[in-house]
């Protein structure tokens, strides 16, 4: 597949997306980093979380999304945590802590 090819492709799911890129001015990269973000940021959004996806990158959408994940399947454990208030580390180490306790 060549480069316009490619870069087509990803701008036609943009565009499925709503969002409208000029194919021959955007390059592939900025175009899938868009793509991925905007996935992301409707993911959050499903998950109760509004988040501009053109202000935050696509590893801290990511990451804002593992820690809500985490935060969540903590308090089916019964275990109430602030998802803004720890790192991904911290809480993957909670849940860790807390299956063990079971």
């Amino acid at each position: 597949m060549t480069d316009k090819e490619s870069r087509v492709r990803v701008a036609g799911r943009l565009r499925d997306l709503g969002h409208e890129v000029d194919w021959q001015k955007t390059s592939f990269l900025d175009m899938t980093d868009m793509e991925s973000r905007i996935r992301v940021s409707r993911r959050l959004k499903d998950l109760g979380h509004l988040v501009d996806w053109k202000t935050h990158s696509f590893l801290d959408l990511t990451d804002m999304e593992s820690r809500i994940r985490i935060a969540r399947r903590l308090a089916d454990k019964g275990v109430d945590i602030d998802w803004q208030k720890h790192s991904f580390m911290q809480l993957i180490d909670m849940e860790s802590q807390a299956r063990r306790k079971k």
